[in-house]
């Protein structure tokens, strides 16, 4: 089993071992101003009770991006620190983690079908129609991301490994 999170203030997270369909979905974080501590603390929380819960035996999560979103000091803390704390949480739990960016995973993804030279929101859908058509239903861009990089990470553990049979009629990313 392994929990795949976008990290964010709307926390994208997708369980799964390749068998059986993954569970998926959002966090949303708390509204905390520059309260960075109680930011922090309400994500550390909430992964500390997933990792108890479903018992994951690897995290992977999208390695922080700093676009044009994150330009204040406050909100690449927020951005960076939330990576830390999610290491921080795993160690404590004994369970390892990792990090994949985001043209990794998106390209395995998306095979062929990556569009390189997309926007931010073409690049969102494409990842929510890549999960449709494995037959997952994600209500947001943040829950799909997560289902991709899971599906990266499933891809290189798991031998054979292929989403309803999809990445082999997609191709491989040229």
């Amino acid at each position: 089993m392994i929990l795949a999170l976008d990290i964010s203030g709307h926390t994208g997270w997708a369980f799964g071992d390749g068998v059986d369909a993954p569970s998926y979905g959002t966090f949303h974080l708390p509204s905390t101003g520059d309260d960075l501590g109680r930011y922090g603390a309400a994500f550390l929380r909430w992964l500390e009770s997933m990792l108890i819960n479903h018992k994951p035996r690897e995290v992977v999560f999208e390695a922080p991006f700093i676009g044009k979103i994150a330009r204040r000091p406050r909100d690449l803390r927020k951005l960076f620190g939330l990576g830390f704390v999610a290491e921080t949480v795993a160690a404590c739990c004994g369970v390892p983690i990792s990090e994949v960016p985001v043209g990794t995973w998106r390209a395995a993804f998306l095979g062929r079908h990556y569009p390189r030279q997309a926007t931010r929101d073409e690049l969102k859908r494409a990842v929510i129609d890549g999960c449709r058509l494995r037959g997952w239903n994600p209500l947001d861009d943040n829950a799909a991301d997560a289902l991709g990089i899971l599906d990266y990470a499933l891809g290189l553990r798991r031998q054979g490994y292929a989403a309803h049979s999809f990445l082999a009629t997609m191709g491989a990313a040229s």
